[in-house]
């Protein structure tokens, strides 16, 4: 059971060039309620409430989730339901509206590189079915999770 200051995330929030508000889903840490190991649509309504809270409490706009484990899966369902439009997203439309695509300009190697996303390739890649995964992920394979050389965390 993890909490809103467990492993990283009260340090990434305090490096973030943005506000942050971390909280627990019920019954994890300071936030009353029960844990139950199977609540995950209890945590996406606690993500939701959170989202309203800020929205029309202080007038902002989400433009980053964190989320850990349980966390995460609940931050990329929030992602995919929310009818919220991202900034990121807006500049993005911005963008496909204005001259058909958007130039991405990203680092490879060490090398800057920019490269032009068209609509129709953003909708192919948001609409992959990764949901394979789930029923056909060999068992005898495993995954290996890189971090960086300054990661404190999870030391090289």
């Amino acid at each position: 059971m993890g909490h809103k200051d467990y492993l990283f995330q009260k340090r990434l929030a305090l490096k973030l060039p943005l506000d942050s508000f971390r909280f627990d889903f019920r019954g994890n840490h300071e936030t009353p309620g029960t844990w139950r190991q199977g609540a995950l649509e209890e945590d996406l309504v606690d993500l939701e409430v959170v989202v309203e809270y800020l929205k029309s409490t202080y007038g902002y706009i989400v433009d980053l989730v964190v989320g850990h484990s349980r966390g995460s899966l609940v931050g990329i369902r929030w992602a995919c339901t929310s009818q919220d439009e991202t900034p990121a997203a807006a500049v993005w439309k911005a963008h496909f509206d204005k001259q058909g695509y958007y130039d991405w300009s990203v680092s490879v190697a060490r090398k800057p590189v920019t490269v032009k996303i068209f609509p129709d390739d953003l909708e192919t890649f948001t609409n992959w079915d990764s949901s394979i995964v789930w029923g056909e992920f060999p068992p005898s394979v495993d995954v290996l999770t890189i971090h960086g050389l300054s990661d404190t965390t999870v030391p090289p």
